[in-house]
């Protein structure tokens, strides 16, 4: 999937706000949470392009939700499938209408100390390389979006790329020495 953030802020979360923190105009620059260690922002709404996947999460009331797969297209999610649960996610967002199912959000987790466990659908947004694109209200963000509905889409083994620089590859957080530099040769077995 391709997003355009639009000139838009990208906010870090690093637990910590110190005095020039406390002075920041944009509130999402002056919070902190615990357990910190999160980048995360929004996107122009209409940008987003491509597929959504992602295999294990639950839909409200621990319904289950597997295998989930979607089109992208002007933003919007479309053409939704999934192994299980599909039904249900889709009854849940007959009401809210086709802005609760538009892409404007992001997070990608930095934190090494929270880990992810796919099958007990435990995704901690702060883990590092959890990815989360999320759909419906983007307000608070910076983003154009104020409906009241929307989902966030848990994606544990992503590959993320800015600007052509991988910065998460399957799931991990890339150094910036790794990211820029050229894949090493496979060493000959004797």
């Amino acid at each position: 999937m391709t997003v355009d953030l639009a000139s838009r802020p990208v906010f870090a979360d690093d637990g910590s706000l110190s005095a020039a923190d406390q002075q920041e105009k944009l509130i999402l620059n002056r919070t902190a949470s615990l357990p910190d260690g999160l980048v995360y922002g929004t996107c122009q709404e209409t940008s987003a392009t491509g597929r959504l996947a992602f295999a294990n999460d639950e839909i409200s009331a621990g319904k289950p939700l597997k295998g989930f797969k979607a089109d992208l297209k002007n933003g919007q999610v479309e053409n939704v499938r999934a192994e299980v649960g599909a039904d249900a996610f889709k009854e849940g967002f007959a009401t809210v209408g086709a802005s609760g199912l538009q892409v404007g959000r992001f997070s990608i987790g930095l934190n090494p100390g929270m880990k992810i466990d796919d099958e007990k659908v435990y995704h901690p947004a702060s883990a590092a390389g959890m990815v989360f694109v999320s759909t419906g209200n983007n307000a608070l963000f910076g983003g154009q979006n104020k409906t009241l509905g929307g989902y966030s889409f848990p994606i544990a083994n992503a590959t993320v790329d800015v600007d052509g620089k991988v910065i998460v590859r399957n799931g991990q957080l890339v150094s910036p020495t790794i990211a820029s530099s050229k894949p090493a040769p496979k060493k000959k077995q004797k």
